[in-house]
């Protein structure tokens, strides 16, 4: 199927679909930016905790 200026119902649809997909990868994006940020607060609560128990020798 190829798309002809003269079908414009095909090409809307074809737009509609590649903003969806736009979409989607913002969202993913923004998943993927709370997810980062989800770890580096997790690998600084590690850190935190191994300079604790150090310090305090209790590790």
């Amino acid at each position: 199927m190829s798309l002809r200026c003269s079908d414009p119902p095909l090409l809307k649809k074809a737009g509609d679909l590649a903003t969806q997909c736009i979409k989607r990868s913002d969202c993913l994006k923004s998943q993927a930016i709370v997810n980062k940020k989800t770890w580096v607060g997790a690998l600084t609560q590690q850190r935190n905790a191994a300079l604790d128990s150090a310090v305090s020798g209790t590790g």
